[in-house]
């Protein structure tokens, strides 16, 4: 087995109650743990919004999406919320079948060919 490489994730503040954060990298049972690490102080501050870039990650396993739903999980119960709001049509697919449209943004789940045409 290789060794584990981490994902890159950056933050950015872009207003007083918005967080953008931005994964690149695998995400599967052994890497999920330091993004959980990364992502629960950012989703606790109540009306806060963050926004996920998944588009350069590659969800590897089940643990990407039960991340992702505990996540928006916490959110809630906080006062705040969680949306994807890009990722790869892979990814798209994999939250869909799991039925997770919830943590989608809504323009994510129109087809790209139906955006086009707006």
């Amino acid at each position: 087995m290789g060794v584990e490489t981490q994902p890159v994730v950056t933050v950015q503040q872009r207003s007083a109650d918005e967080v953008l954060v931005r994964v690149a990298g695998r995400l599967d049972r052994g890497t999920v743990g330091d993004l959980r690490t990364t992502l629960r102080p950012l989703v606790d501050p109540p009306g806060t919004t963050v926004l996920v870039d998944l588009e350069d990650a590659q969800v590897g396993d089940a643990a990407a999406l039960a991340l992702l739903v505990e996540l928006r999980r916490r959110a809630e119960r906080r006062g705040s919320a969680l949306q994807v709001v890009a990722a790869d049509a892979r990814t798209l697919r994999l939250l869909r079948r799991a039925r997770l449209g919830a943590v989608v943004a809504p323009a994510l789940l129109v087809p790209t060919a139906a955006l086009a045409t707006v």
